[in-house]
């Protein structure tokens, strides 16, 4: 990192989106809240899955907001594109600098649709984690909180790490590996590799179009159960063009869905970005989906 950029990033040896908000938010309020769509949906970074609800968002929200006390200070708090709301804002946890980035989407009808918020350090986050979990203990949004998650006791909390580690491959259980080769080369994936070594060995690799993760298949590589892996994900910016051309490979495709509470058929009412999918499978069963993302969310991708 160069001496300009870490005096911008730091100040007093702490990131600078630690440090105190913009007194003329000292008053603000988050009016999103009071309006909430039935099916409005919570994910955070600090959270197993999704709630939904608006009791879910209102306790959920109302209980971070005990936890900060009088510290949370806003940097930013306003419109972001059609129908979005961002806040920017720091507060301490647990005698713990906390920053966090919330995206609040709203549907049609002016209602709050989703909220999705993003917190870092990674060594705050832990222990606001913890403190939720121990927050929702006996609640039906237990489930969402694991007290202690996260972190080792032994150890203690762990900063983000410094090594980049980039998923290289995922193994496929398969049964027949010829088929599966001519299935996913029908998909139009890129052939990296067929390595045969004796009777008992064989490893051929394939990646998606533009993907940086291959998957691979074989003999010998896995004692998985053929069919057995499910929820592979592949990333579309356009779901439908996805589909279309899977259609146009003869493979079997599912309808677009959504999810509110639920699988809902159709794309999401809104289009949102991690909200529309479509699901297939390879002749073992092993399961795929399209995920529709067109924007990233705060926070979904590595700063270099």
């Amino acid at each position: 990192m160069s001496s300009t950029r870490a005096s911008r990033d730091t100040a007093n040896g702490s990131p600078t989106y630690l440090e105190g908000g913009d007194p003329a938010l000292a008053d603000y309020y988050p009016a999103w809240l009071d309006n909430p769509a039935d099916d409005v949906t919570v994910e955070g970074s600090m959270m197993d899955g999704v709630a939904v609800g608006p009791e879910a968002l209102r306790t959920i929200v109302g209980t971070i907001r005990t936890l900060y006390g009088d510290s949370q200070k806003f940097h930013f708090a306003g419109p972001c594109g059609d129908n979005r709301w961002l806040e920017d804002y720091v507060a301490e946890v647990d005698g713990q600098p906390l920053g966090c980035v919330a995206l609040i989407t709203r549907n049609a009808a002016g209602q709050t649709q989703h909220l999705v918020a993003s917190y870092r350090p990674r060594s705050s986050l832990l222990s606001f984690a913890r403190l939720l979990g121990e927050k929702f203990a006996g609640t039906p949004f237990e489930k969402h909180f694991v007290a202690g998650a996260g972190s080792d006791p032994s150890s203690g909390s762990r900063e983000v790490g410094t090594i980049d580690m980039k998923l290289e491959v995922v193994t496929l259980p398969v049964s027949d590996v010829d088929r599966a080769k001519r299935f996913y080369e029908s998909l139009g994936w890129r052939l990296d590799a067929d390595i045969v070594v004796g009777d008992n060995f064989r490893a051929v690799q394939l990646t998606p179009t533009h993907s940086a993760c291959s998957i691979a298949f074989g003999k010998g590589l896995t004692t998985a159960e053929p069919g057995s892996v499910q929820r592979l994900e592949l990333v579309v910016s356009d779901i439908d063009a996805a589909r279309d051309d899977l259609l146009s490979r003869g493979v079997e495709v599912s309808e677009l869905f959504h999810l509110a509470g639920g699988r809902v058929p159709g794309p999401d009412p809104e289009r949102r970005s991690y909200q529309t999918y479509a699901s297939f499978s390879d002749p073992d069963g092993n399961a795929w989906l399209l995920q529709e993302i067109r924007t990233r969310l705060p926070g979904r991708e590595w700063d270099d």
